[in-house]
């Protein structure tokens, strides 16, 4: 079984440090732009590191381009979604089953 409580207990905290407690962007508790691409990149690294190989995120990380815009507000949203699928998939252990997993299937 693989041990992914630490990487969600991370994931949490993140996300919890950058949304309000309706789970919105909280521009107002990251700093500048620069913490928000602290941020990202910390998720990045945290992906990278787990155990349930998601390179489809992160591929999709790389180019999603939310991280590109000039509005902290859009970027923290966007990285708020994608720790909230990830944790999703940690507490479902889909990728932990070596099942299929659809990445995208909600594209607009």
């Amino acid at each position: 079984m693989l041990r992914l409580a630490p990487y969600r207990t991370r994931l949490e905290r993140l996300f919890k440090e950058i949304t309000d407690p309706a789970g919105g962007a909280d521009v107002g508790a990251v700093g500048g732009m620069g913490e928000v691409n602290n941020r990202i990149d910390e998720v990045k690294e945290l992906l990278a590191a787990m155990p349930l190989r998601l390179s489809q995120i992160e591929t999709r990380m790389e180019n999603e381009p939310d991280f590109s815009s000039i509005s902290r507000k859009r970027r923290l949203e966007a990285l708020a979604d994608y720790i909230r699928f990830t944790i999703g998939l940690i507490d479902r252990e889909i990728a932990a089953n070596r099942g299929h997993m659809i990445v995208g299937a909600n594209d607009d």
